[in-house]
């Protein structure tokens, strides 16, 4: 299992490391195409009609351009994104700690999921476009995290962090952030980052299992253990990709 993680952790590395030296163009592709993948796993755990679903994609494609393209044509328009950003990383919150909420009940769930897709794809998109490096230091340490929680949580961890994921352990998650923060120490003191940017990509361990936890609540929900088998041996596409779909837009607002 820890093989079969740091191969993960290798695989997300070597997909995103090569968008950094591409236009932002096939960034957006590969970005959506991730996002419409993920859609379509929760829609496919759902059972949902053909008709439903293409309505999702629609739903999913027609808000990430429509804020895309407000976005680049008028900059006053800039806050409002972020308000939006705020509104969804809040949203996603308030259903990790609320225990009585129901939302996957409802018949609206797939569509307020594609429309927090499409959010959260504008997000790192604009990220992206602001800062590269750090946007490749999350996606590492993010990686970095998944893979050193597990390790250490299999040789010191005794106290579980959440029953919405029992496997994930208190002293796992400590240990690893502590390595990450290392990492940041390291890379702070070798001008690699920013004091400032180092003291935002201390949240990206925090954040990113926050997105971890969001994911298996969903699938405890649906009664799943993977999102789809789309990647042989990894699970799905929203597997591989939970946990940045908090840090990443959370690290945009904290660099403003």
């Amino acid at each position: 299992m820890i093989k079969k993680r740091i191969l993960s952790s290798l695989f997300l590395i070597t997909i995103i490391t090569p968008l950094l030296f591409v236009n932002n163009l096939i960034f957006i592709l590969v970005t959506l195409s991730i996002h419409l993948l993920i859609v379509h796993e929760l829609s496919t755990a759902r059972k949902t009609p053909l008709l439903h679903k293409i309505l999702s994609y629609s739903l999913f494609l027609g808000c990430f351009f429509s804020l895309f393209t407000l976005q680049h044509h008028h900059s006053a328009t800039t806050q409002f994104i972020h308000i939006l950003i705020l509104a969804t990383m809040t949203l996603f919150l308030f259903e990790l700690f609320n225990k009585k909420i129901s939302f996957l009940n409802t018949r609206y769930f797939l569509a307020k999921q594609s429309i927090l897709l499409s959010i959260i794809s504008l997000s790192m998109l604009l990220l992206f476009t602001k800062n590269k490096v750090l946007f490749l230091y999350c996606i590492a340490l993010t990686a970095i995290t998944d893979s050193s929680a597990y390790f250490f949580g299999k040789k010191f961890g005794k106290t579980q962090l959440s029953p919405i994921s029992p496997k994930k352990t208190i002293e796992g998650f400590i240990l690893s952030y502590l390595t990450i923060i290392g990492i940041i120490l390291l890379s702070t003191l070798c001008n690699l980052v920013t004091h400032k940017e180092s003291v935002i990509l201390c949240s990206v361990p925090l954040f990113a299992l926050f997105g971890d936890l969001h994911e298996s609540l969903i699938k405890r929900k649906l009664k799943i253990k993977d999102s789809s088998n789309l990647i042989p041996g990894h699970g799905g596409f929203y597997d591989r990709f939970d946990s940045y779909l908090i840090c990443l837009p959370v690290v945009l607002l904290l660099l403003q």
